[in-house]
């Protein structure tokens, strides 16, 4: 089934950026690694490794949509292409550029945004903790500082499209699960035949109630 493909597809392009995240740190292994946001190590010997790591988090992106348009939520497709959007402009801009950094800021509270507007749709208890993950990563501040901080939020963003996939991969299984068992029920034809002499003394009766 596709949705079950599609969330495969997802879980290993994600797997796969955390992997070259961690070799990227790895191939640089300096203090300031932690503290440099993601799209600086575009400028620098990683370049290769950064731009394999912006793919896959494309391709997340891109898949995530996909899985939206297919199971109809158009609501969500349109604000998953809005952050795709944004972060196709993020990927092609200097990482110095103020307009880049805003772009940036602006993805995340989006992304951010829309989890905590759906588990709060869904009624779902996990949204105090999602609420809170982004707070409870500023201690991370004093240890890498903003860089660590937004590879932190990224990887759990990362995350949750990550557990999304599942679930809606499940919804569309469960959905051709029962397009498969349920039977056709035909609609049945109810033939009615009257007493012809019933038939017969009716208008007698009415005439007989009317004298």
């Amino acid at each position: 089934m596709l949705g079950w493909c599609l969330a495969s597809l997802v879980s290993v392009v994600a797997a796969a950026y955390a992997s070259l995240l961690l070799i990227m740190h790895r191939a640089l292994p300096t203090a300031e690694t932690l503290r440099r946001p993601l799209s600086e190590f575009r400028d620098g010997s990683a370049a290769s490794l950064a731009a394999a790591v912006f793919t896959c988090l494309g391709l997340v992106g891109a898949l995530h949509l996909a899985q939206l348009v297919r199971t109809g939520r158009l609501g969500q497709a349109f604000i998953c292409t809005v952050a795709c959007g944004l972060f196709t402009y993020v990927a092609l801009t200097p990482s110095d550029d103020t307009a880049h950094l805003l772009a940036s800021l602006v993805l995340l509270s989006l992304v951010y945004t829309h989890f905590a507007l759906l588990l709060r749709w869904q009624g779902s208890g996990w949204l105090f903790i999602h609420l809170a993950v982004p707070v409870a990563l500023l201690t991370l501040l004093g240890v890498g500082g903003y860089g660590l901080w937004q590879k932190s939020v990224i990887t759990y963003f990362v995350t949750l499209l990550v557990i999304q996939a599942w679930l809606l991969g499940a919804e569309e299984g469960q959905g051709f699960v029962r397009r498969e068992r349920t039977p056709v029920r035909r609609k049945r034809r109810v033939w009615v035949l009257e007493d012809d002499e019933a038939w017969r003394r009716t208008p007698g009766r009415a005439s007989a109630g009317s004298a």
